[in-house]
């Protein structure tokens, strides 16, 4: 947890006025017993004479402006301490997203989307919740601890020795409450992400649940992962449950004690009424330090998962500053000798995978399902780097380009059409934020979205979360808008066309075939019909090269392709 309060270092100046206020708030309350103890004396002990009342309003008007001043310095602290806290929290959500925007595929599935979300939300929100409780009782309780002790010691010795030797007794039985509290922290934090997983997963998946009828069967595994996050919720209160009435029954035994002693003692009225208020003070700053190991623990857990994806070490390295590119190799995208590997996979995805593409060429990849199709698309914006050869463009390796200037000579057109909850436009201008309407229109156009972006009401519409309101199809085609606009050097269709009925796909790819004469085209499609027309096409079998010409070469050649060409003519797929 001391990792991540470095974060609180713009707030330094705020937490130093704030210890300040704490010190003088903590002064002022424990001066305040020994002042009414001077009113106290003031009280006539015999019915016949008249009090002092000259001297009791003086007396007690002072102890009144030490209660308003506690009171003023309560709120104050209560204000510095939200904003410090929830300012802290505020700056470890922005870490943590621009940290998670920088994971790579393989970081992603390490944590899991749920787990991600879970850091960012509720577990900094814990941290939130203990950097306040600290602010507020770190430095006000040893005060009123050793203040407390040292003023009940000065009002009589033997007393205070009651209080000091219950210390020991506490401090052991906290210790004891930490122990057994933080693994339980840790089991519900965990407990948590299944949980969040679970609910994003029947959420997302609602319209499959209920088609095959597996309503009740989602719902025990929720109640399975919600009773197991209950369960250790429930274990943990149930500890703190026990520790406050076993810390107020120790004092309770405490001040009992006390009077007995002030009673049977030297001490006056007055004075064992002032050690009782002092002993409730020491009881309050024990009780202070309760609830600070109470969530402490349950922070230091949150903070541990925070500091996992904080200092991950990225496994895309980077370099700070692109290298040139030299004229003679410009507009050209070549894959020399690429294996790509998982990291958790038997064998590579991709082995040995060569090819060249030049500027206004279309290059098509085919082959069966997991034959590593995608995965040659993945690597070139560096979702995934290589285990070995090389992917260079313009002549140079995508590794000696920064990410950002990688990405931007890329347009990706993912399998799964990715819809914001903004309007047409937004979604559209989403790869270039100086896009103009004409731009958009254009791009719609080509695209064959314009025409039923009118008829939903124009490009100012909202559409639902994850496109809702739209189709497949639609959807498609908004995404593929969104890459055109971009007028990128290397558009990626990755099955881009799967969700359009023939006659689009067919009016798309000709509207498309001059829009992308000026760039590097490369399209992974299942249909042979789509990318017949390609300048080369690459045919891949479990990872490996098994064809590679234009569509009337392999039909010759190639015995892959000519099987997946029948599958889909000879059966009236196309």
């Amino acid at each position: 947890m001391l990792k991540l309060w470095k974060n609180l270092k713009p707030y330094t100046w705020l937490i130093i006025i704030s210890i300040i206020i704490i010190a003088v708030k903590s002064i002022a309350d424990l001066l305040i017993p020994d002042l009414l103890k001077e009113v106290v004396k003031l009280i006539p002990t015999m019915p016949n004479i008249a009090p002092p009342i000259k001297d009791m309003i003086i007396k007690g008007g002072i102890a009144l402006l030490a209660v308003l001043g506690v009171v003023i310095a309560e709120i104050l602290i209560s204000y510095l301490s939200s904003k410090i806290a929830f300012s802290f929290g505020r700056d470890l959500r922005k870490k943590m997203f621009e940290k998670v925007q920088n994971l790579s595929e393989v970081d992603f599935e390490k944590f899991g989307v749920s787990s991600l979300i879970t850091r960012t939300l509720n577990d900094v929100k814990q941290l939130e919740q203990v950097t306040m409780m600290i602010i507020r009782m770190m430095f006000s309780a040893p005060i009123m601890l050793i203040g407390g002790s040292i003023m009940a010691f000065r009002l009589d010795v033997s007393t205070t020795f009651v209080i000091i030797g219950t210390l020991p007794i506490l401090v052991l039985f906290i210790a004891f409450i930490g122990v057994k509290i933080i693994p339980l922290f840790k089991k519900m934090q965990l407990g948590l992400d299944a949980l969040t997983l679970t609910t994003k997963e029947n959420i997302t998946g609602v319209r499959v649940i209920r088609a095959f009828n597996n309503e009740s069967i989602e719902q025990q595994k929720f109640d399975a992962k919600n009773k197991a996050v209950t369960k250790f919720g429930e274990k943990a209160n149930h500890y703190m449950a026990f520790t406050f009435p076993t810390v107020s029954f120790i004092f309770s035994i405490v001040t009992l004690l006390i009077i007995w002693f002030g009673a049977t003692g030297a001490a006056d009225f007055a004075n064992i009424n002032a050690i009782v208020q002092y002993s409730m003070r020491i009881m309050m700053s024990f009780l202070m330090l309760v609830m600070m190991f109470i969530f402490i623990p349950r922070g230091s857990a949150s903070a541990n998962r925070i500091n996992e994806v904080l200092e991950i070490s990225l496994k895309l390295k980077e370099v700070e500053k692109s290298k040139k590119t030299k004229k003679e190799n410009v507009g050209i995208l070549e894959f020399k000798n690429v294996t790509f590997q998982f990291e958790d996979a038997e064998e590579p995805t991709l082995n040995n995978i060569s090819f060249k593409v030049k500027l206004g060429e279309t290059f098509a990849i085919v082959g069966g399902t997991g034959s590593g199709k995608s995965t040659i698309l993945n690597l070139l914006p560096r979702f995934y780097d290589v285990n070995s050869g090389s992917i260079l463009i313009d002549g140079v390796n995508i590794k000696e380009y920064t990410l950002k200037d990688l990405r931007n000579k890329i347009a990706v057109v993912p399998q799964r059409a990715t819809i914001f909850n903004r309007t047409i436009f937004e979604n559209i201008a989403y790869s270039n934020e100086n896009a103009t309407e004409e731009e958009v229109i254009e791009a719609s156009k080509i695209a064959q979205a314009y025409d039923f972006i009118q008829e939903k009401g124009g490009l100012n519409v909202v559409l639902e979360k994850n496109g809702a309101n739209l189709s497949g199809g639609q959807k498609q085609r908004i995404s593929i808008a969104r890459a055109l606009v971009k007028k990128p050097e290397i558009y990626l269709f990755d099955d881009s066309f799967s969700a359009l009925d023939l006659k689009t796909d067919s009016n798309l790819r000709k509207a498309l075939k001059p829009y992308l004469k000026n760039a590097i085209t490369l399209i992974v499609a299942q249909r042979i019909s789509t990318i017949q027309n390609a300048d080369k096409i690459l045919v891949l079998e479990d990872g490996n090269m098994v064809g590679l010409g234009t569509h009337k070469t392999l039909l010759e050649t190639c015995p892959t392709y000519i099987e997946i060409y029948n599958s889909q003519t000879k059966k009236g797929v196309n």
